[in-house]
């Protein structure tokens, strides 16, 4: 189908924030729709009303029953317009995927309640969840180009701390994603308690480096180096926290501050 002359350009988009090879048999906007199906995250939507428990009767709109209708009017509306239609199905099945309980009302709720804190949208919620991954990747990739510069230097010293760093934010996140996935407060404050262990080694090994420079100039570029490293870690560590205190906030209403990094 010819697109209009304002319709989202496939080939003319801003492209993947992570770059991928593109399939044979289907175009970007189709990969996305289709990954929209299989997430649980749209599988949960049948057990979500706007306004009636679902197990009370089956004349009652699901969330999933309303999100299969929006998707049919965005197709037909986007086809009739020359817009892109596989991108107009993708944004309609995801536009209720972050939404909180009780529908529209519960987001009014919960963003009245919150105003004094800024307050609350289910769209921003899902944003920050998507920005803290991203700075986490940032920091990984920073820990890959610095392995990369200091290949083939000798060690300045046995890596100990750091290697348990990185073993405790690998946990952090594999757990913090897995609250977020789960909708798991309890499992949320659990996770980001083990911030205070990655802070303390942080802080170990910053003193312990900065001994070593002060009493060999000669080693300052490689503790640098180090200094990146567990910053870096340290760092992932925090994002796993924002993503857990989030968690909490989505599921008890509660907007505190978990844990503090004093780094």
């Amino acid at each position: 189908m010819t697109l209009a002359p304002f319709a989202c350009q496939p080939d003319a988009s801003r492209g993947r924030l992570f770059p991928e090879k593109l399939s044979t048999f289907r175009s970007p906007f189709q990969r996305d729709r289709d990954r929209i199906l299989h997430t649980k995250a749209f599988r949960r939507l049948k057990h979500k009303t706007q306004v009636f428990v679902e197990h009370e009767g089956d004349y009652y709109r699901t969330r999933l029953t309303h999100t299969i209708e929006v998707a049919q009017v965005a197709r037909t509306i986007a086809g009739t317009l020359g817009l892109n239609v596989e991108l107009a199905e993708a944004v309609a099945l995801a536009h209720d995927l972050g939404h909180p309980p009780f529908g529209h009302t519960g987001e009014d709720a919960l963003a009245e309640l919150m105003q004094p804190y800024g307050g609350f949208d289910h769209n921003a919620q899902a944003i920050r969840i998507v920005t803290d991954l991203e700075r986490m990747a940032d920091h990984a990739a920073g820990n890959a180009r610095i392995v990369i510069d200091i290949a083939g230097e000798p060690l300045l010293k046995p890596l100990v701390d750091i290697p348990r760093m990185a073993a405790i934010a690998r946990e952090m996140l594999n757990d913090s994603i897995t609250a977020y996935i789960e909708q798991d407060a309890q499992a949320a404050r659990a996770c980001a308690e083990r911030d205070d262990e990655v802070d303390a080694l942080y802080n170990q090994i910053y003193r312990e480096l900065l001994t070593y420079m002060m009493a060999d100039p000669g080693t300052i570029n490689r503790a640098t180096h180090l200094l990146w490293v567990a910053h870096n870690l340290e760092r992932i560590g925090d994002r796993a926290t924002n993503i857990c205190e989030r968690v909490v906030f989505a599921e008890t209403g509660e907007l505190t501050e978990i844990n503090v990094s004093t780094y």
